[in-house]
């Protein structure tokens, strides 16, 4: 199929081109910018990877605010992965018959 550059891959990811360059980079895929091209065999590891991380939560963002002085306003990220939670299975319709 070709080359394919990291913010298209972000793009049909849904992800920005800074946050799939640290998981590219976590994966051992030598990436220098938003501009770099992958190998189809890559694009296959991130969407591998990508599917298996929605399998397991949802990953939420939180960003602090703090203003230090007037003008300055300092913002930390934390990334937390809610697990997804798992449907109950429905208990067997049950018998009026004895057995």
């Amino acid at each position: 199929m070709g080359k394919t550059r990291v913010y298209k891959l972000a793009k049909d990811l849904g992800l920005s081109h800074a946050d799939l360059i640290e998981r590219l980079q976590s994966l051992d895929i030598h990436v220098q910018n938003h501009m770099s091209t992958l190998s189809d065999e890559d694009v296959e590891r991130v969407k591998i990877q990508e599917s298996s991380r929605t399998q397991e939560g949802t990953e939420v963002v939180q960003v602090k605010d703090v203003r230090i002085q007037p003008g300055v306003i300092r913002r930390r990220r934390t990334v937390t992965v809610q697990p997804t939670p798992v449907a109950p299975e429905p208990e067997p319709p049950a018998r009026d018959t004895p057995l």
